[in-house]
């Protein structure tokens, strides 16, 4: 898909306004994300300003559906596992929006995978922490685990 030039193509139509044109885009984004190739060349198109816009504007209630977040959170799960990646996430302020959307119940499984992604760096986990929902997430968290999956020393 590299070499076709489609993956610039999906990352500057995620600027339109049409709903599901985005939807789409990111859907074979998130099928294109698996591959080194693919990963690198949405990275290099500018996907992660982009994403951090549309996570914006989910939060803010202007135009993304709970779908389309879902997607896109995958997406950002699925380009995590590149360290230097991950920490380009973390500067763009992806890790902020993430944790403020781990509030909504319909898009709560994806954001705690792509949180959890971007706190296994000490940088990542520490800014968690300064977060307004930081605190409060962890212990929420903490407090839903059962006591059998906790170790007793």
């Amino acid at each position: 898909m590299v070499k076709r030039g489609i993956i610039p193509l999906l990352v500057d139509s995620l600027n339109r306004k049409q709903r599901d044109l985005v939807h789409v885009c990111i859907s074979f984004l998130w099928k294109l994300s698996v591959m080194n190739k693919n990963k690198d060349e949405i990275v290099k198109c500018g996907f992660l300003s982009k994403a951090t816009h549309l996570l914006q504007t989910f939060l803010e209630k202007t135009s993304c559906t709970a779908p389309t977040i879902t997607v896109l959170l995958k997406t950002l799960y699925n380009l995590s596992f590149d360290p230097a990646i991950a920490a380009d996430m973390v500067d763009c302020g992806i890790l902020s929006r993430v944790a403020d959307l781990v509030a909504i119940p319909a898009v709560r499984p994806a954001a705690i995978r792509v949180l959890y992604q971007l706190t296994i760096e000490a940088r990542g986990s520490s800014l968690l922490t300064f977060h307004k929902s930081g605190i409060p997430l962890l212990l929420d968290i903490a407090a839903a685990t059962p006591k059998d999956a906790c170790i007793n020393e």
